[in-house]
């Protein structure tokens, strides 16, 4: 059961929790400025975009002021690799198979423009 204030994801976007009955579950989106009723099995629970490269078996080499890298190795004795830089909240995908590309899909281009936008939200320290 969500708690008011609960960050939940739907459609692709994050929603906080206005109020939570037994089956539905009332939203709002602050880019979009509205709030709707949805059924509770329609939401989940917000994961960050860290989260999300976790599960998707990417693995975090580091982080440093100017850049976050992640990993992932193939069965095919490749690797692909993601360096996300805060400053410049931009990405560079590259692997180490010559002449090959690192295929970004509408999901993971959507995990990695949630990751910029984390970082906007998070103060520099």
């Amino acid at each position: 059961m969500y708690k008011i204030g609960n960050k939940v994801e739907y459609l692709n976007n994050v929603w906080e929790v206005c109020d939570c009955e037994v089956d539905n579950v009332e939203i709002y989106n602050d880019k979009l400025g509205i709030n709707i009723y949805v059924p509770i099995s329609d939401v989940q629970p917000y994961r960050t975009a860290h989260e999300k490269l976790i599960e998707m078996g990417w693995e975090y080499k580091g982080y440093g002021a100017l850049r976050h890298i992640y990993e992932i190795k193939h069965k095919y004795d490749f690797t692909e690799n993601i360096v996300i830089f805060p400053n410049s909240k931009s990405y560079l995908a590259s692997t180490n198979r010559k002449g090959h590309s690192v295929v970004i899909s509408l999901n993971f281009s959507r995990i990695l423009t949630q990751y910029l936008d984390e970082l906007n939200e998070t103060p520099s320290t």
